[in-house]
């Protein structure tokens, strides 16, 4: 049972791959925790560390397009 999620993480990353989609494996991952703690129960999870994830995940392209820019 431990073992699921990062199985169900490496084969949509493995099938992403395939049909030339960039996806991470921290990103599915993130999103399976995140979705089964939410399916289970909305308050067995703590929503802060999950949008610090989310809202990295949207900075850091910026950033880093932004300081490209500059440079």
């Amino acid at each position: 049972m431990h073992l699921f999620p990062w199985l169900v993480s490496s084969l949509l990353v493995e099938i992403a791959t395939f049909f030339a989609v960039p996806l991470s494996n921290t990103q599915t991952l993130t999103s399976s925790v995140f979705g089964v703690g939410i399916s289970y129960k909305y308050k067995a999870i703590y929503m802060r560390p999950f949008l610090i994830i989310i809202l990295t995940w949207v900075l850091s392209p910026t950033i880093g397009f932004i300081l490209g820019y500059l440079v």
